[in-house]
């Protein structure tokens, strides 16, 4: 992510971030109807109230009475009679109280069982949730009770034996200094579920937070700089200039969290809790991919030069891995902090592995062929290979398949799995580009023609600046069935194929000119029917062939089965090419 990106990402952020704080009151304060609330309201064996495991037994009861519905609230408490009287309304008021300010617990830890928690040690029926703390030691430990009701089956209530002691805990409460001095209407009016002085200092935590924050990146930096500068030397700085704003924006959302949720109401600061947890799981995903970034960057950047190519595709590889891996982690920790047994869920995923790998063969098999692609180094992003009887340049080589753009201009995609197991031709590597074309010359040709044509060949060879003199042969090969074949083996000096085609056209048409000079034409795989009217062979041109091959003889310099070594060197490289005559050719 580029630097001028980070302002549109942390903008994003704040907007989910204060979205999500808005809704809070959406999530955690809406709570059944009092027509729901009625005991034969309805016929279903389900609680419309919620009550079947103890954790919603306390959150309904904590929704009813963060609306003031005290009716309703009172159908979470064990009492004596079925029609709630004004002092029971009271005592769930007060109860609501105790558990906004007192309560020492986190409600995600009450059991979502509807048979509850066992390991608290209380008879099956009965289920504690945590304790209330008052000044001077003052306790209240809150139990659940199982009842059976007989509209809705079993249900779980706040016990009796809880209720009784509500009264005289509540009398003996402290609430904190700025409830005592404030006016009346700041502890009763409410915005969004909140009271106007919770609201204030909700809001009054949010520049605070930031004042926190910056000043302890400030007391960061200067310990880095002063016990670990050496890190700013080789280039972390500019990484930390990256990743200062998303860290500030966390450390913020963090401080401010632990600044307001003694203050806020308990279902409140849970589902706010839920939020900054959220928010700061997604800056730690952004965050350790920036770093995940720059690590392979910088250790691709150590690889020695003839790796590089190959490192750039492993680290590519790896990058989408991690990340893959650190996503799942990250999203078990969100999904715990909604309540859901991801312990449960590991399990399932240490059962299933064996059902997985069974099931996603295909899916390991390309994982794997792609590290085994990368690691080998057979082929890296940008080159032109042939994999099976695809052809064209690698743009990616991703978990599941290689894309090869063809040489079409189409893009294929090749699983991992076929890519580590196809016979695979990579023409990038090479240094040189072979032309082996096979001339085929008439059967009337004589043998002196022949030798004329195969001399001429190899000295036109031997002298282009642009062949391999070293390997290059021309020989007379076979009889053909209707042609006399003779094989041209050479190495162009050239690893780029266009720059390839031009060469071999120009020595292509040169053995055209040999050909022609010889006397003799190319063959073609048919029979020929001669006429009266054909005049054949040149004549002229096979008596001036043939008087060449014989002054050869005379001068016995024969260049069968090659040229002597010192002819080889005087004509090494005196061709002209381009030809003088050629368009591309410098004045």
């Amino acid at each position: 992510m580029r630097l001028n990106q980070y302002p549109r990402f942390m903008t994003l952020s704040l907007l989910v971030f204060l979205t999500m704080v808005l809704h809070c009151t959406a999530w955690g304060q809406t709570a059944p109807t009092s027509q729901q609330a009625q005991p034969g309201a309805s016929a279903s064996p389900t609680d419309p109230l919620k009550r079947e495991t103890p954790y919603g037994a306390v959150t309904g009861f904590l929704k009813a009475a963060g609306q003031k519905n005290f009716d309703l609230a009172a159908s979470y408490l064990q009492l004596p009679r079925r029609k709630p009287t004004a002092r029971d309304k009271t005592t769930a008021g007060e109860l609501e109280a105790i558990f906004n300010h007192h309560y020492f617990g986190s409600l995600d830890l009450i059991s979502r069982d509807p048979e509850g928690d066992p390991s608290d040690g209380l008879p099956p029926d009965r289920q504690s949730i945590g304790q209330a703390r008052a000044f001077g030691g003052r306790k209240l430990d809150i139990v659940l009770v199982r009842v059976s009701d007989p509209q809705v089956g079993k249900i779980w209530l706040i016990s009796a034996d809880t209720i009784k002691q509500v009264p005289d805990f509540y009398e003996r409460m402290q609430f904190s200094a700025l409830q005592r001095i404030m006016p009346e209407w700041m502890n009763r009016t409410e915005y969004f579920n909140l009271t106007v002085l919770e609201l204030v200092l909700f809001l009054i935590g949010i520049p605070v937070a930031w004042a926190l924050a910056r000043l302890f990146l400030f007391a960061a930096a200067w310990v880095i700089r002063r016990y670990v500068g050496r890190l700013t030397r080789t280039g972390w700085g500019q990484s930390g200039q990256l990743t200062k704003k998303p860290i500030r924006l966390a450390l913020t959302v963090a401080f401010h969290y632990v600044l307001v949720s003694p203050v806020l109401p308990l279902l409140f600061a849970q589902q706010y809790g839920r939020v900054v947890r959220i928010l700061l799981v997604i800056i730690l995903y952004f965050l350790v991919s920036r770093i995940t970034d720059e690590a392979a960057a910088r250790l691709e950047a150590r690889q020695p030069d003839a790796r590089k190519a190959s490192a750039h595709s492993l680290m590519v590889l790896g990058r989408r891995v991690w990340k893959v891996m650190v996503a799942l982690v990250l999203l078990l920790i969100v999904l715990k902090s909604f309540g859901f047994d991801v312990n449960s869920a590991l399990a399932g995923i240490g059962i299933g592995g064996i059902a997985l790998g069974l099931g996603a063969q295909k899916t390991l098999e390309n994982l794997f062929g792609g590290v085994s692609v990368l690691s080998d180094g057979t082929m890296r992003v940008g080159d032109f290979c042939k994999v099976g009887d695809q052809v064209g340049t690698v743009e990616d080589i991703g978990l599941r398949a290689t894309r090869v753009r063809t040489t079409a201009r189409t893009v294929v995609s090749i699983p991992n799995g076929v890519v580590a197991t196809a016979n695979l031709e990579n023409f990038t590597g090479r240094d040189k580009i072979l032309m082996n074309p096979v001339i085929t010359l008439r059967y009337e040709t004589s043998a002196d023609q022949l030798r004329y044509v195969i001399a001429r060949i190899r000295e036109m060879l031997y002298r282009h600046p642009k062949v391999e003199s070293a390997t290059l042969r021309v020989r007379f090969i076979r009889l053909g069935n209707s042609s006399l074949d003779v094989e041209t083996f050479a190495y162009i000096v050239t690893s780029d194929y266009a720059e390839f085609l031009s060469i071999q056209e120009d020595l292509l048409l040169r053995i055209m000119d040999i050909v022609e000079e010889s006397g003799t034409g190319f063959a073609f795989p048919s029979q020929t029917t001669y006429f009266g009217r054909d005049p054949g062979l040149d004549p002229e041109k096979t008596k001036a062939a043939l008087a060449a091959v014989e002054r050869w003889r005379q001068e016995k310099h024969i260049p069968f089965p090659d040229h002597d070594a010192e002819t080889i060197a005087r004509l090494k490289q005196t061709l002209d090419f381009p030809d003088p005559d050629s368009a591309v050719k410098e004045p």
